[in-house]
């Protein structure tokens, strides 16, 4: 996502050790996660775990250090749904 490589270092959670390699397979399973399993992030979480510890390949992210982003990313994609179902 365009969105993220350009702003992932302005976030909160950043660390200068990580790079947007590392962080994007937490952005692509907060993103895709929204769409697989909706409802509550909370709900989700576990299965969130699962699919990054799945993805992350060469991510030198751990869990604790992803499920931020993970969590960003999934508020990015509600927002937008809730956009596109307003009109």
């Amino acid at each position: 996502d365009n969105y993220w490589a350009g702003t992932f270092w302005k976030e909160p959670y950043f660390r200068a050790d990580y790079d947007y390699e590392d962080y994007a397979p937490a952005y692509c399973v907060g993103y895709s996660g929204f769409s697989q399993y909706g409802g509550r992030f909370e709900e989700a979480e576990k299965s969130l775990c699962a699919n990054f510890v799945r993805i992350k390949g060469d991510s030198r992210l751990t869990w604790e250090d992803a499920i931020e982003p993970i969590r960003c990313a999934w508020a990015r994609r509600e927002a937008a749904d809730a956009r596109s179902r307003a009109g």
